[in-house]
């Protein structure tokens, strides 16, 4: 299974999650301000502290969020330095933090749920995800699409086991898929990457995340 803390994710996030402290909101919107005038010296610290300080509390969205201002540093040094930036790379990473958070919430779900699994995308499950709202958008889904710089909800398809998960799939990139297997016994989520194939893990498999 991906692991968080291997995630990176190029997400231009406006933070604004209901309920969240706007001091939190606030101290991002100062960071980002900072950053995007080159002022690097002196914050880096401060967020990965903060970053730390929200992994520890799961708040994978700020998680998220911070990570985009680790990315602009890193952006922003590398065009000063003349380095090349694999930006495809970076975009299937943003996807891999999404399909992290809908593992997270999935395994929420089944935790108040005696042990079962969603299986369909209800307002109940719905329910369990972070309103969101990226760059003004009036939409509040929360996932965002990094190749179509549109917010959507990921899709669902029922399998008969989670070795399924891959066969006769074709995903758009940055679709992601949530696969609930035999009345929410067990899921696999699967998302599509730049080159129009399925997300690999770094051993070159299929990258399926499921029940922990």
């Amino acid at each position: 299974m991906f692991t968080k803390k291997y995630l990176l994710t190029i997400l231009t996030i406006t933070y604004c999650i209901l309920p969240v402290c706007a001091d939190d909101d606030k101290q991002v919107r100062s960071w980002k301000s900072r950053i995007e005038s080159g002022q690097y010296a002196g914050i880096e610290k401060e967020i990965e502290s903060a970053k730390k300080d929200a992994n520890d509390k799961n708040d994978l969205v700020r998680v998220s969020a911070l990570e985009e201002l680790q990315d602009q540093i890193k952006r922003g040094k590398a065009a000063a330095s003349g380095a090349k930036i694999d930006n495809a790379t970076t975009l299937d990473d943003a996807v891999k933090m999404q399909m992290a958070m809908l593992q997270s919430m999935a395994e929420k779900f089944a935790r108040q749920h005696h042990g079962k699994y969603p299986i369909v995308l209800d307002e109940q499950f719905k329910g369990y995800f972070p309103m969101i709202t990226f760059n003004k958008s009036n939409s509040t889904a929360p996932f965002f699409n990094p190749f179509t710089k549109k917010q959507e909800w990921f899709g669902v398809k029922p399998i008969d086991s989670i070795d399924k998960a891959a066969d006769n799939q074709n995903l758009l990139k940055g679709q992601i898929v949530y696969c609930p297997v035999k009345q929410g016994t067990a899921y696999a989520i699967i998302g599509g990457a730049h080159d129009g194939k399925l997300l690999r893990d770094k051993s070159g498999q299929t990258l399926i995340m499921t029940k922990k």
